[in-house]
């Protein structure tokens, strides 16, 4: 990648080169939106575990029954 300091432009050098950006920019945004509803299901969870205790039902894990 080339890049003009001047106007802060980036260029590529070839189009291999812009189809590898366009792959890794794409993958980081999907990493970060997945990132972000982890962390609104671990939220989920945690509300539907509270409310089960108040019926005092006992949580079983899935991942310890296995």
């Amino acid at each position: 990648m080339i890049e003009d300091e001047e106007l802060g432009l980036k260029v590529s050098e070839s189009p291999l080169e812009t189809l590898w950006e366009t792959v890794r920019k794409q993958s980081l945004e999907q990493v970060r939106s997945l990132e972000d509803s982890l962390v609104v299901q671990k939220a989920i969870l945690e509300m539907a575990e509270r409310k089960m205790a108040e019926f005092e039902v006992p949580v079983k894990d899935p991942e310890k029954s296995a």
